[in-house]
């Protein structure tokens, strides 16, 4: 799967890719995945209040997003390099399901 920002015609350059990211995948996977799935589901109550989702489509990502941190609090998450970040990582994973 293609990263979130990337151009469909786009290589990715590792070297500059480690560069650029860093201990950040870190920092998203020990720190910020939390606020990110509270972030998401605050967001998601609000396309459903703009009439976007359904109160049925709003019921499965809220439960998806608390079972992804349910995974997370037992330690069964992993943002690597390549998934940008812990955002990125929620919105495949939402996407998969």
């Amino acid at each position: 799967m293609s990263k979130l920002w990337e151009k469909k015609k786009s290589k990715i350059n590792k070297v500059v890719e480690s560069f650029t990211v860093g201990d950040d995948n870190i920092l998203d996977q020990d720190y910020f995945f939390k606020y990110d799935i509270i972030a998401s589901s605050a967001h998601v109550s609000a396309l459903e209040r703009a009439n976007i989702f359904t109160a049925l489509e709003t019921d499965l990502l809220k439960t998806e997003l608390q079972n992804l941190k349910r995974k997370w609090l037992m330690g069964n998450v992993v943002i690597k390099i390549t998934d940008e970040d812990c955002h990125t990582y929620i919105e495949k994973h939402l996407t998969l399901k």
